[in-house]
């Protein structure tokens, strides 16, 4: 009988310590002070102002990831918590309607940042076009099914747009692949077969990430295992067989 089981979540956006360190300093900050306005001895009101503080500590937090995409989100979070803070002590006037230019250029920056590190690869990567995904979607949305029998990874893209990736037919070259999954106010949905153990490791941030697969051990095949790399930004990435 096949033996079915949830993957491990090991190395996932959870595991690292120090975005749960500030997760869990934020939570006790937060009770402190209710409890504080409740006794009469602290108003709330006057440290809601300070309500942007939680996210230059969660962006601090993302910078100490190895993750590229952790960084650049990390640096996006603390930009916009400083902001706003300086928006609320009165030091700057910022509203939505002046600062929604600034996702635009984070946009374009994180796209300069994944063509400069595209360049310095200068070794052509192993396997044919069809074995390594490479596609990017802006404003548009991107259906794809893949069943290479030496897949070898790759990367998705998608920017106010959809990437929906069908490999259920798809067969690693190896051991251990990576797959990099970049949802930007848009969506990556993920197919993988059963056989292949998921180990997610997206970093969302006011965005979305879902395992939903499920694991079924070969009876006879080395275990093949692909970790799902990357971020949602105001978007979702979504993993399932």
């Amino acid at each position: 009988m096949d033996e079915r089981e949830r993957p491990v979540a090991t190395g996932g956006c959870c595991s690292s310590p120090a975005p749960s360190l500030v997760a869990a300093v934020i939570i006790i900050v937060v009770g402190a002070v209710l409890f504080l306005d409740r006794m009469g001895l602290a108003d709330v009101g006057e440290l809601l102002r300070y309500w942007p503080v939680l996210l230059i500590l969660l962006g601090a937090a993302n910078l100490l990831r190895p993750e590229q995409s952790s960084r650049v989100g990390g640096t996006g979070l603390v930009i916009f918590g400083g902001l706003f803070l300086l928006h609320n002590l009165g030091y700057l006037r910022v509203d939505w309607s002046t600062i929604w230019p600034l996702f635009i250029v984070g946009v374009g920056v994180l796209l300069l940042i994944r063509a400069l590190e595209g360049r310095k690869q200068t070794q052509t990567p192993v396997g044919s076009a069809h074995s390594r995904l490479n596609e990017w979607v802006i404003f548009g949305g991107n259906k794809i099914r893949n069943d290479s029998k030496e897949f070898r990874g790759g990367e998705l893209l998608a920017v106010f747009g959809g990437h929906e990736v069908d490999l259920t037919k798809a067969e690693m070259a190896e051991e251990e692949v990576a797959l990099t999954a970049t949802a930007i106010f848009g969506g990556v949905e993920l197919r993988v077969p059963e056989h292949w153990r998921v180990v997610p490791k997206v970093m969302p941030i006011l965005g979305g990430f879902d395992d939903k697969t499920y694991y079924r051990k070969p009876d006879t095949a080395q275990e093949k295992r692909l970790i799902v790399k990357g971020m949602a930004l105001f978007g979702g990435v979504e993993i399932k067989n």
